[in-house]
């Protein structure tokens, strides 16, 4: 995956100008395949938790924070652009949530919605990555987006989004950057194959995370991977609990001058 100057300019007027583009081929099918596998193992994990907790079952499928179930999930983070991610944001960034869905049934991310209300912000206050895990067709469903100059702050009604909106077919091994601030929605499966996705959003370091995913894998497990993994896991964003983890050196305090 490029990461030279010029490619991240280019992909930084895209979002500027639309507020989504594609990365094509960032993934090997073998990546993609582990994802794959690794859902559908612990899908049976979420379904017990879903009808434990009365969950509504339009979410029959999704896997919320699917991350803390360590690999294969976690091996994503090493293939993800972090300079792009950064230069899209505005600065360092962190995994704000990570789950995966099939877009097999009338699923609830078909409504169409924002995953962010703020737009006032002088950068993304969420950036989407979309990893399709089986190539989006039109008949599986690919994903509508409004594009950014046709924005407006209200939900606009099912026939206008559908005739202004954008659909998106990225393939397998792809990645569907968009600005989370924009209305999108998963378009309908009319197939009885399976559509799956991984769905991954970003924020800023001093932006809280749904799922705080260190303390949840273990701050010294968490030590022990890749300085990407530990940056998009938020470990060097942490909020201490104990005033001797305050006092700490500047170099082994939990958040890190550098994450503004």
């Amino acid at each position: 995956m490029a990461d030279d100057e010029q490619c991240l300019d280019v992909n930084q007027k895209k979002f500027n100008d639309d507020g989504f583009f594609i990365l094509r081929d960032c993934l090997q099918e073998d990546t993609t395949f582990k994802l794959t596998q690794g859902y559908e193992r612990v899908k049976p994990v979420y379904k017990k938790i879903h009808q434990h907790a009365n969950y509504d079952q339009r979410g029959d499928g999704v896997c919320h924070h699917i991350i803390i179930f360590g690999f294969p999930f976690l091996s994503l983070l090493d293939s993800l652009p972090l300079t792009l991610l950064t230069k899209l944001l505005g600065g360092p960034c962190v995994l704000n949530s990570f789950s995966i869905f099939d877009n097999n049934h009338d699923v609830y991310v078909r409504n169409i919605h924002q995953d962010s209300k703020l737009n006032y912000l002088p950068f993304p206050a969420m950036l989407n990555v979309l990893i399709p895990l089986d190539t989006f067709t039109s008949d599986i469903g690919g994903t509508y987006i409004l594009p950014k100059a046709k924005m407006n702050q209200a939900m606009p009604d099912s026939q206008t989004f559908f005739k202004t909106a954008e659909l998106l077919l990225p393939k397998q091994g792809d990645m569907l950057f968009f600005d989370g601030y924009l209305w999108h929605c998963a378009g309908e499966n009319i197939t009885n194959l399976p559509r799956r996705a991984a769905t991954l959003t970003f924020t800023r370091s001093f932006i809280k995370p749904q799922f705080d995913y260190c303390r949840a894998l273990g701050y010294d497990f968490c030590l022990s991977l890749s300085e990407n993994a530990k940056q998009l896991l938020g470990y060097n964003a942490r909020v201490p609990s104990q005033l001797m983890d305050w006092y700490r050196p500047l170099e082994l305090r939990f958040y890190q001058r550098d994450q503004y």
